[in-house]
């Protein structure tokens, strides 16, 4: 498969138009599809995080490799937002709830009829939102829109992610990818799934103003991408690009000592050809901040030879086959799972919706148990009583998560080697739970509430009876 600048045709997906934010954040995790052969990693916090991008398939022909970015008339296209199918981004929720936050799609962006207005997401954050900015909030609520050192906010503000395919090279204080032990990449190895990496607002952003710096000064074509761009062509499997996340102000290469000599492998100079270090534009104590390398740890980024580009290949998946996109009342309901601690807020903000208030949150409300509420996960399922993401394969087999991965002939493992077993890096941010306290009754709000349960209550009987 060859890597060329090739005209729009019949793809449904767009970046420079689909991904645009003018038209719309482990257990929990609902970006992929109940079953997705894949799983997905998210960038450390508290350390680097370095991964390798690996292109995109032509949505026209997944035979092919989609380019780097797509040829347009239009420069803003070409120049900013007009990549290939290796990336994309979209409307989400991260991390929300209680204890275990949720993280989900809001909208595949295809429908251009879809009101993000009346997302589940947006009406429960701006519920609260709202209330506080009225000073109507309840006491038990406010902590649920603050962050802290290190974490976000239990109800966050609905956002965006990007989400590439490739291999972990390091992640949470672990390195994966280490020629002296023979140890591939995660992603690499041939019992690897294919790892798909969720990028917050902030990391997709850098990882954007890391493709569209330029080489100041250059008389190249915008479509010789290695001439014309600083960091050339990321994804490039002859060329390509390591690119390591970390926090702000907390730049990896400070603390690391100065390479020797640059030596060349497959066309690669070991040190960086210049301060590639850039910025997210919205940076706030909360950015990543991003680089990229032709080499890391002595590794080079390319990936030459059929053999390589075939495991490559096998590692990379049609968009449309993992990613899921659930209805506004399956958002809903992963939304009032996760805030089933603080069930009287879930009702006051979908006070409007009854149908989105499982009978459980409802029962939990008034001091009911329901008979038909499992008391803990079922098989399958995670801890919102949804469907895991990459839990169960096609053929209901154990997910290859955390399998030893001894004898692996990964990626970038010499032949003869062998790798040493690997497992996930766990870098959950956890929310901070609202405190437990006594609160005066607020007459004002027990009388809404019981209004919208009143309303919530009838809703339901209507629709039972119509069965």
């Amino acid at each position: 498969m060859t890597q060329q600048v090739r005209s729009l045709t019949r793809r449904t997906y767009r970046m420079s138009e689909h991904g645009s934010e003018e038209r719309q954040n482990r257990a929990g995790d609902f970006v992929l599809q109940p079953g997705a052969r894949a799983e997905t990693w998210r960038p450390s916090w508290d350390h680097p995080t370095t991964i390798r991008i690996y292109p995109g398939l032509d949505p026209d022909d997944p035979t092919r490799w989609d380019p780097y970015r797509l040829r347009s008339d239009h420069p803003s296209e070409r120049d900013r937002g007009g990549f290939g199918d290796w990336l994309r981004r979209y409307p989400a929720m991260r991390q929300a709830g209680v204890g275990s936050g949720a993280t989900f799609l809001l909208s595949d962006m295809l429908d251009p009829l879809y009101n993000m207005n009346n997302n589940p997401a947006w009406v429960l954050y701006r519920a609260i939102a709202d209330a506080e900015k009225a000073n109507t909030i309840k006491p038990a609520w406010r902590p649920l829109l603050k962050g802290a050192a290190g974490r976000g906010a239990a109800l966050p503000r609905p956002s965006t992610v990007v989400v590439v395919q490739g291999a972990i090279m390091e992640c949470g204080g672990k390195v994966y990818a280490d020629p002296g032990k023979g140890s591939p990449p995660r992603g690499g190895a041939p019992e690897d799934l294919p790892v798909v990496v969720v990028l917050s607002r902030s990391a997709g952003e850098v990882l954007e103003n890391l493709c569209d710096e330029r080489i100041e000064g250059s008389r190249a074509s915008c479509d010789d991408f290695e001439n014309y761009y600083a960091n050339g062509d990321i994804v490039s499997l002859e060329h390509g690009r390591f690119i390591t996340f970390f926090q702000e102000g907390k730049d990896p290469r400070a603390s690391r000592p100065q390479p020797g000599p640059a030596q060349t492998t497959f066309g690669a100079s070991a040190t960086p050809h210049r301060d590639q270090r850039t910025r997210s534009r919205n940076a706030d104590f909360s950015s990543y901040d991003a680089f990229a390398d032709k080499v890391w740890n002595g590794i080079p980024a390319q990936l030459p030879g059929p053999q390589l580009e075939s495991l490559v290949r096998a590692r990379v998946l049609p968009w449309d086959s993992i990613l899921r996109f659930m209805s506004d009342k399956e958002q809903a309901l992963v939304l009032a799972r996760a805030f089933s601690a603080v069930p009287d807020m879930v009702v006051y903000a979908f006070r409007d919706h009854p149908d989105w208030v499982p009978e459980d949150v409802l029962a939990a409300l008034t001091g009911r148990v329901a008979a038909s509420v499992p008391q803990g996960p079922r098989h399958g399922e995670d801890v919102f009583g949804m469907p895991a993401s990459g839990a169960v394969s096609a053929d209901g087999g154990p997910s290859l998560w955390g399998r030893a991965r001894e004898g692996a002939a990964g990626l970038f493992a010499p032949p003869g080697t062998t790798a040493t077993p690997g497992g996930a890096a766990a870098t959950p941010d956890a929310a901070p739970v609202a405190p437990a306290e006594t609160q005066p009754v607020d007459p004002a709000f027990e009388e809404r509430k019981r209004l919208a349960m009143e309303q919530m209550k009838a809703a339901k009987e209507k629709a039972a009876s119509a069965h």
